[in-house]
């Protein structure tokens, strides 16, 4: 299992479709840094303090309102919107073509099947997670690298209030809650990427299979903005920043169903008998 595990591993991270997403996510950062964050460091910063005798000059804009993760830019939208796509694009058709180009074959005769299955659904999540987090990760370096941690008020229209989940945290102790944030997105978009696994027997594309996680994504989303109810299937809290309270039971409901889906196809394909020649 350790060595399949670290094949696996090596085929999801060491490949060319990763070294894009990867490229294509630090160009999109620094692109919103210089377009968003240079401007406030040379800029708004020193304007506010030379001005902050006059009384008027309420915070200084840091790290915290500038990272990815907090400010409603244009580019958070963009940023949202191809993650799925993104995390899915190195390995998420991994299962997919190994089944049909019969590799599968190969590794059975050699190992359990448990041993396969599992190592494909432990990287397709990591590999799914790492992409998603990576954009986050590079913007909040950047942002505390070259601007300072500003202090944080319930006031300021770029924070959240109250009915926000972990809002409390984020006045206290804004570093845990950024942390907090960046791992919630790991997990979050990890296990939206193992739609993929679902949709490997489902589909007979591997570009519909790579996509899949995109396209409920993005039907959650539709079907949350035109149908109001206390249950809809969306995956619109991987915005962890906008998730409110209220919203708790749906998500663990959500997730419960969701994993519940993921682990019948899981169990189903370790006992499914198959011929081997």
């Amino acid at each position: 299992m350790k060595q399949l595990f670290k094949i696996e591993f090596d085929r999801a991270f060491k490949n060319k479709r990763m070294l894009i997403v990867l490229i294509i996510e630090t160009a999109l950062i620094i692109y919103d840094f210089i377009s968003y964050g240079i401007d406030i460091k040379t800029k708004t910063i020193p304007f506010l303090l030379d001005n902050s005798w006059t009384g008027k000059v309420d915070n200084i804009p840091g790290a915290f309102s500038i990272w990815i993760g907090l400010h409603y830019g244009q580019m958070r939208t963009i940023i949202y919107s191809v993650l799925p796509i993104l995390a899915a694009f190195p390995y998420g058709d991994s299962l997919y073509i190994d089944e049909n180009n019969h590799y599968y074959y190969n590794i059975i005769t050699r190992t359990k099947k448990i041993n396969f299955y599992s190592a494909k659904l432990i990287v397709m999540f990591l590999s799914g997670g790492i992409c998603a987090v990576f954009p986050f990760l590079l913007s909040f370096l950047l942002s505390a690298m070259l601007l300072p941690f500003e202090n944080v008020f319930p006031c300021l229209k770029q924070f959240m209030g109250d009915a926000y989940f972990f809002s409390e945290l984020f006045y206290s102790k804004p570093v845990l809650y950024c942390l907090l944030f960046m791992v919630a997105t790991f997990v979050g978009f990890g296990l939206l990427n193992l739609f993929c696994y679902i949709a490997t027997y489902i589909f007979s594309n591997s570009y519909v299979v790579m996509i899949s996680p995109f396209c409920i994504y993005f039907f959650g989303f539709i079907i949350s903005n035109f149908w109001k109810d206390d249950f809809v299937p969306s995956w619109e809290y991987l915005r962890f920043n906008d998730v409110l309270k209220d919203d708790l039971l749906q998500i663990i409901l959500q997730m419960l169903i969701y994993l519940s889906i993921l682990m019948l196809v899981y169990i189903n394909r370790i006992r499914k008998r198959k011929d081997m020649l």
